[in-house]
């Protein structure tokens, strides 16, 4: 049997005979005997220009216009046609047509450590790739087959997918948590609800990216310094000096916290809430003490008060023309109140004799 093959320009016939690569037909016009034997012909397009070899692929590699490119597990091969990037290619066989055009392979060592991206590099936004920005607020932590490495600098890096690199975002800025409300009984027994407030900042990245339960530590480390802080002061101290209360927060939180990559900045107490019934406790003794207060006033007034008499008394007991001034100075101001006033008058001027005087 005769069979006629017309090969386009951009195309290669490969025929096969009982599962044997026989020979490659270029373009032009070919009559093929087909006499004996299971004979298949496979298109092959030469503008795909790389092509992936799988296993049990009878068609050879190396053919006449193309090259056999092997790529191993720790590489990347990038593909430029007539110097721009088409393809970057991961491991494996590939049958690369160099006669179509200008065709430029560079290969990258997946395993080396990630660099920098630079502007305008070419790889940037290729499959194949991760691609990161680290910056002040938001740095990023390689990894080495999730082991932490270390802290990139601010930058744009890249990493090959399927290598061992990768990157863990880590935030470095200030960070604020308002824990939930804590049942904390005082030294002198009373029972107040608080709610803590921490701030805190990521003071080793990498022993952060390999603590999972960093936050928790911290939020345990700050109830813990609460309760203790708490435990050393009476309900009135507590209201007193906030200030205080949240400096000693903080350095005895900063004992209880592990090496997790955590530093905190400053633990405070935000709200401070009573049951009704101590309410209405506290309410009254504040109200009695005010009372006693203001007894304790007022008995001190008395006091000096009649300390003064005294010492007015003696100073007319020694002193009688200061007396009789004084007792004009009354008998003055008694005239000021009254209409009439009878006056007795002394013994020389006749015994028993009154005289009315007008006010």
């Amino acid at each position: 049997m005769i069979r006629v093959l017309h090969v386009a320009n951009h195309e290669r016939v490969a025929h096969i005979v009982d599962g044997r690569f026989r020979r490659l037909y270029g373009p032009g016009k070919h009559v093929v005997w087909t006499l004996f034997g299971l004979h298949t012909f496979e298109s092959i397009d030469t503008t795909a220009i790389v092509q992936l070899i799988l296993p049990g692929d009878v068609v050879p590699t190396a053919l006449e216009g193309a090259e056999e490119l092997e790529v191993a597990a720790n590489e990347r091969v990038a593909i430029f046609v007539d110097e721009r990037l088409i393809r970057l290619l991961g491991p494996g066989r590939y049958r690369v047509w160099t006669h179509v055009a200008a065709v430029r392979l560079v290969r990258h060592d997946a395993f080396a450590e990630p660099v920098v991206l630079s502007v305008g590099d070419s790889l940037a936004g290729q499959s194949g790739f991760v691609e990161v920005r680290s910056s002040r607020e938001l740095g990023q932590v390689l990894l080495n087959e999730n082991s932490a490495v270390k802290l990139l600098s601010p930058g744009r890096y890249r990493a090959f997918t399927g290598g061992p690199w990768s990157f863990s975002p880590v935030p470095l800025s200030l960070q604020f948590v308002e824990l939930a409300v804590q049942d904390v009984v005082t030294h002198d027994q009373i029972p107040v609800r608080l709610r803590p407030s921490v701030s805190y900042r990521v003071s080793d990245a990498c022993v952060r990216v390999s603590e999972p339960r960093a936050e928790q530590d911290l939020y345990h480390a700050v109830q813990l310094a609460l309760r203790e802080v708490v435990a050393e002061r009476t309900l009135d101290e507590l209201f007193q000096d906030r200030e205080t209360l949240s400096t000693a927060l903080t350095e005895r939180a900063r004992t209880h916290l592990a090496q997790v990559g955590l530093a905190i900045e400053r633990a405070a107490v935000k709200d401070v809430t009573l049951s009704a019934e101590v309410k209405a406790i506290v309410n009254r003794v504040a109200i009695a003490r005010k009372e006693a207060e203001a007894l304790a006033i007022r008995r001190r007034e008395e006091v000096a008060a009649t300390r003064q008499q005294a010492n007015t008394a003696k100073v007319l007991a020694g002193n009688p023309v200061l007396l009789r001034l004084k007792e004009l100075e009354a008998m003055a101001e008694l005239a000021d109140k009254i209409d009439k006033l009878v006056v007795v008058a002394p013994g020389n001027l006749g015994d028993g004799v009154f005289k009315m005087i007008d006010a």
